[in-house]
């Protein structure tokens, strides 16, 4: 990992400033994905090493393509911010169930700024992953640099945001998306029919949630993988999934969850047992 860290150093840019001999005038992105062998899941670790935003002082002496630069940079940093109390904003409606019913959720121009869109897994409000953001100020004791610590501390405080309050929530046990691979496995072996679908099969790790993710093919195709299934009761069983997923969420919030429609499919009643 060292190595490549390094490799990909080499390609950031560098100049010097008047404060700097070799300021960084990029970016820097280091993305770690952790996976988990056993559930299907990875998480996403982003590592930002920011470039330096200059004040008027800084930039007295820059060319055209320096001004460029650097105001490319102070614009990327100002969408950050934005994102940043955005996301929290938004989080802080949802995760606390102040959210009343119509109210629109805070925007979140991620869209604006590439620094951004490569974080869109963190800001995009429609991302079903659960994220958190820690942000770490750099700034010199030296008297001379003063004026840059101040500027610094100030966007780090205008980052500050408060964490939002959760409120415990009871899974249900009749939404297949809260349901672990233990709850999911369980629900395949009483309800897939004659012949049996499989839980081995069809959801060897998965979780409810990750079930939904599979494609009708695919999800079609383990269904078939088991002895005598046919494909109209490997579609049925899907459509019967949905519909209950469907029904449980018809007394709660609308939520941004990755699921957003019914799959069409062509079933047959009497090849699946009603419960």
């Amino acid at each position: 990992m060292g190595e490549l860290i390094e490799h990909a150093t080499s390609f950031r840019r560098t100049a010097s400033t008047l404060k700097n001999d070799a300021s960084s005038r990029s970016h820097a992105i280091c993305r770690i994905r952790i996976r988990d062998p056993a559930t299907y899941s990875d998480g996403l670790l982003y590592m930002i090493d920011l470039a330096g935003s200059e004040g008027a002082r800084d930039v007295a002496v820059h060319g055209a393509d320096r001004m460029r630069e650097t105001r490319e940079i102070n614009i990327s940093l100002s969408v950050l911010k934005d994102c940043v109390r955005g996301k929290a904003q938004a989080d802080t409606l949802t995760s606390s169930g102040r959210r009343k019913p119509g109210l629109k959720l805070p925007h979140i121009p991620f869209r604006q700024s590439a620094l951004t869109k490569v974080l869109k897994h963190v800001f995009d409000p429609a991302s079903t992953r659960a994220c958190k953001t820690v942000v770490i100020a750099c700034v010199n004791p030296s008297l001379a640099d003063v004026g840059s610590s101040k500027n610094t501390l100030r966007f780090a405080e205008m980052l500050r945001v408060l964490a939002p309050a959760t409120n415990k929530t009871d899974l249900d046990p009749k939404a297949p998306m809260d349901w672990t691979n233990a709850l999911l496995k369980e629900w395949i072996k009483g309800n897939s029919g004659t012949p049996p679908i499989l839980p081995n099969v069809l959801a060897p790790r998965e979780s409810g949630a990750q079930l939904f993710i599979l494609s009708s093919s695919e999800f079609e195709y383990r269904c078939q993988k088991c002895p005598g299934v046919r494909p109209e009761q490997a579609r049925a069983f899907r459509a019967k999934l949905w519909q209950m997923h469907i029904d449980s969420q018809q007394n709660s919030e609308p939520s941004k969850n990755i699921i957003r429609s019914r799959p069409t499919a062509s079933a047959e009643p009497d090849t699946i047992p009603e419960e």
